[in-house]
C-alpha cells in the first residue's frame, strides 16, 4: 500500500480546522485512512475517507450520522466522541487503549480481554437511541450484496442473501447454505448489535473496552456479533464467545452455528493466502457438522 499524503489531507481540513495537527498514521487500509492527531490541545483521531464511491461513502456517512445521534441522545459514553466532520473526514475524540489486534484475526489473545470486548458488546447492546433512518441506494446495495457486506438496514437479509451469494461463489455446498438460511429464518430475532465486531474493532485498556468502528451498527441476528467475533479468535478463546451468548441446542443455538458459518464463508472470500484458506476451509467444514448435529463447534 502507498504512503498515505498527509499533506494532501491536511489540506482539506485546514480551512475548518485551523489548529489541527496531524502527528501520523495509525492505521489505513484500501477505503480508510486513520492519523494521530491534536486539535486545539487535546488528543484526537482523523478518520480520512480514502474512497468516497459506494459502498465506502455510504458507510462512513452513516456513522457520521449515527456518532452524532448518540451524542445528542446522551449515550455517547458507548461511541467514539464525535467532535467534527466534513464530506470526507471525521475528527474522533481519541480513545485511551491499542486494538486487541491490528488485522482481522486474534490468534494469541488472554480470555479477559476477549470478555472485556463482550462486556462493550453489551453495553452498545443496552442502548436505545434510534438507528440512523438511511438507506443504502441501488448502486450501494448492489455492491453491499456482491461483496457479502454488512447491511444494518436488513438484518436477516443480508445474512441469507449473503449465504446464497457464497454458495453462488463456490464458497459453501448449496446444500449447506440452505441448511444455514433455513436456521436463521427459524429464529428470526434481531439485536441491536455492532455489527463488525472484529478484533481490530475493540480498543482495549487494561480490564476495560471500547468499541470503534460502527457504521455498521444495526438490528442483526442476535447471534451475528458473537459469530463474528468467534469466527476470528483462536480455538482454545472460542468457548468464552459461546458461553456468554448462552450456546444450546435449540433453535436460538442452531442461529449461532449458522451465523458461524456465514461469518466463515465471510472470512474466505476475504482471506489472502493459502495457508489460512486452508484453516478457514477445515473451521467450515467442522461448523457445517455442528450445524447438521446440533453438536459443539470445535473439536
Amino acid at each position: 500500500m502507498s504512503c498515505i499524503d498527509t499533506t494532501n489531507i491536511l489540506g482539506h481540513l485546514r480551512e475548518q480546522l485551523p489548529t489541527l495537527q496531524v502527528h501520523g498514521v495509525l492505521a489505513r487500509s484500501l477505503k480508510c485512512h486513520v492519523l494521530s492527531a491534536s486539535l486545539d490541545g487535546r488528543s484526537v483521531v482523523v478518520k480520512w475517507l480514502a474512497r468516497p464511491e459506494p459502498p465506502w461513502g455510504w458507510y462512513f456517512e452513516r456513522e457520521q450520522k449515527l456518532l452524532s445521534a448518540f451524542a445528542a441522545s446522551g449515550e455517547g459514553g458507548v461511541t467514539p466522541e464525535l467532535l467534527a466532520s466534513g464530506p470526507r473526514w471525521m475528527v474522533l475524540a481519541r480513545i485511551a487503549g491499542s486494538a486487541i489486534v491490528p488485522g482481522r484475526l486474534a490468534r494469541d489473545v488472554d480470555p479477559t480481554v476477549v470478555a472485556a470486548a463482550l462486556r462493550a458488546r453489551h453495553r452498545l447492546a443496552q442502548t436505545t437511541t434510534p438507528w440512523p433512518s438511511f438507506v443504502p441506494d441501488g448502486r450501494t446495495l448492489a455492491e453491499v450484496r456482491s461483496r457479502l457486506l454488512e447491511d444494518p438496514c436488513d438484518g436477516l437479509g443480508w445474512c441469507t442473501a449473503g449465504l446464497a451469494r457464497g454458495a453462488a461463489l463456490g464458497l459453501i455446498d448449496l446444500d449447506d447454505a440452505a441448511l444455514a438460511i433455513a436456521a436463521l429464518r427459524a429464529w428470526p430475532i434481531l439485536a441491536r448489535s455492532h455489527g463488525d465486531l472484529l478484533p481490530r474493532n475493540v480498543i482495549v485498556d487494561g480490564a476495560s473496552a471500547r468499541l470503534v468502528d460502527l457504521e455498521c451498527a444495526g438490528d442483526h441476528p442476535e447471534a451475528w456479533d458473537h459469530a463474528l467475533l468467534w469466527a476470528n479468535l483462536s480455538p482454545a478463546i472460542r468457548g468464552v464467545v459461546e458461553t456468554d451468548f448462552g450456546l444450546d441446542h435449540g433453535p436460538r443455538g442452531q442461529s449461532f452455528r449458522a451465523c458461524v458459518v456465514f461469518a466463515l464463508v465471510r472470512e474466505l472470500k476475504f482471506a489472502r493466502g493459502a495457508r489460512l484458506g486452508g484453516e478457514l476451509q477445515n473451521t467450515l467444514h467442522d461448523a457445517v457438522s455442528a450445524l447438521r448435529s446440533r453438536g459443539p463447534l470445535g473439536k
